[in-house]
């Protein structure tokens, strides 16, 4: 306005109004525009940082002004910020400085419930939340802390699934149905269970951030991208217990469409990359690449369950291990099977540029009537420091994410394991068998089924390989390209594939 004065005053020469009725003129107009960016301090509107007093209402107040003005940034200075609920609002950026923390009071009072869309309605209830608003978003170095043991039943000695009390903060810092919203620079942390979730957005950008949870937290996911168009994902640190980043299409979502995931370190105990299992409707145009994945029992994971299709995605250029105290790890896992009326399809699926570490197996199953169309692998190397026996083991597991529907399939001996699939092309593959003692590092003591209080199993260590694996196991292939020259089994005089009704072309 400063200069708006001096060029108005140095040009009056130039208009028939005098200075004075000008300026009033645009003081009236501009005035509006004036208040578009307000940035306000948490302090000013009486928020504590003690880390002790309730500092909900001030935090909202504070908010709340940005908001009422028109949108600016809430700063929260260094300090800690006791607080239960509290809500962002349209053209709102909330700057979590570096220093301070957002921590969840442990009173569930102080979280109201929020409108239910697809799940129980006695337990929707948030930390950090908007709904329908636009240019909105959380940054700064700062933290949120969720205070998630505060909501959990005692911890059992590890390795052993922690258990949520009934009453709990399912969904800690959620976005629904919003537009342009940014994430940046900030650490989640002690998740009391999923910790961010996107429903419905688009046009998100979710960049550089850090997630730290128990490995064991329950149903700790990272990131859930539930239904959400135009998503990126870029340079985050995420450690938790169960999905580190998921899409989801669930019942009351549209499409997941145009989401792309690069440049992420992941540490999960379940899996890592994640399309489905929800997938009431179908996902397009995704792709997952630079990422380095550590401990999970199923790093890139596939599911079309619920009827929606999912299709056009590549996966490219990931290192992984698969050393999780859980038994029947898997480094890639595409299954289709149909829980209700109709089956969705999957295809175009391009797998490239993968190294991994494993003691399990890549598993790609269709249940009869499901269609696994177009998947090829190209690039991929698996060093094996244990092989586990799926044989003994698999019969009896009952997870529903463990291709329930192909009883045979899933405990052949083989490092690929292919069942009901079209058009699948395995090319430039390399695999390396045990031959040395069992690296200390995967000598897990302990290990635990994929679910809640399921089974332990104490395995056997004294040698590499517990079974011997051919390269290939397929049933129920259909125009297969597979090029397996220079890879043999784990034993010499096993055949390197077995194929069963399928019809192929075997490149050596």
């Amino acid at each position: 306005m400063i200069l708006v004065h001096l060029w108005l005053k140095g040009n009056l020469h130039l208009m028939k109004i005098s200075f004075p009725t000008l300026l009033f003129i645009l003081v009236i107009y501009l005035s509006p525009l004036m208040g578009i960016a307000k940035d306000v301090n948490v302090l000013d509107y009486g928020a504590i940082n003690d880390g002790k007093t309730l500092t909900t209402k001030a935090l909202q107040s504070a908010i709340d002004a940005a908001g009422n003005a028109g949108g600016g940034t809430v700063t929260l200075p260094p300090g800690t910020y006791y607080t239960g609920t509290i809500y962002l609002r349209n053209n709102t950026y909330l700057n979590i400085q570096g220093g301070a923390t957002i921590l969840g009071s442990t009173n569930i009072a102080d979280y109201p419930l929020q409108t239910s869309r697809w799940e129980s309605p006695n337990n929707l209830r948030h930390l950090v939340c908007t709904q329908n608003t636009h240019h909105v978003g959380i940054v700064g170095t700062g933290t949120i802390d969720g205070n998630g043991p505060a909501f959990w039943e005692p911890i059992q000695p590890m390795p052993d699934w922690i258990v949520g009390k009934p009453i709990r903060i399912p969904r800690y810092v959620e976005f629904t149905n919003c537009t342009d919203v940014l994430i940046r620079d900030i650490t989640l942390t002690n998740a009391p269970e999923w910790t961010l979730h996107l429903f419905g957005c688009q046009r998100v950008t979710v960049d550089n951030i850090r997630i730290e949870n128990h490995l064991f937290g329950p149903n700790n996911d990272g990131i859930d991208i539930s239904g959400c168009q135009d998503v990126r994902i870029s340079n985050c640190y995420i450690k938790t217990c169960d999905d580190g980043i998921c899409l989801k299409t669930l019942p009351e979502n549209k499409a997941c469409e145009r989401i792309t995931v690069n440049n992420c370190i992941i540490e999960t105990s379940c899996a890592a990359l994640k399309i489905g299992n929800e997938s009431y409707h179908d996902f397009r145009q995704i792709t997952f690449s630079n990422c380095v994945v550590s401990r999970s029992s199923r790093a890139i994971g596939i599911y079309a369950e619920d009827g929606g299709d999912v299709e056009d995605v590549v996966i490219s250029n990931i290192v992984l291990d698969n050393n999780a105290p859980l038994i029947l790890n898997r480094p890639i896992h595409i299954s289709n099977f149909r829980k209700g009326t109709k089956a969705g399809i999957i295809s175009h699926i391009l797998l490239q540029n993968i190294i991994c570490r494993t003691n399990g197996r890549v598993l790609i199953t269709a249940e009869p009537g499901s269609i696994i169309r177009d998947v090829s692998i190209a690039g991929l190397r698996i060093t094996y420091p244990f092989i586990e026996d799926p044989y003994t083991i698999s019969d009896s597991a009952r997870s529903a994410q463990y291709s329930p529907r192909n009883k045979n399939a899933r405990k052949q001996r083989a490092a690929i394991v292919a069942e009901g699939v079209e058009q699948l092309t395995i090319k430039d593959l390399r695999v390396e068998w045990p031959t040395v003692p069992v690296p200390e590092a995967w000598r897990q003591p302990v290990k635990i089924e994929n679910g809640w209080k399921y089974r332990t199993i104490r395995p056997n260590y004294d040698r590499p390989q517990a079974c011997t694996f051919q390269v290939l196991w397929g049933n129920n292939l259909k125009d297969a390209d597979l090029h397996l020259d220079g890879v043999t089994s784990s034993n010499a005089k096993l055949k390197p594939y077995t194929l069963e009704n399928s019809t192929y072309r075997l490149v050596k």
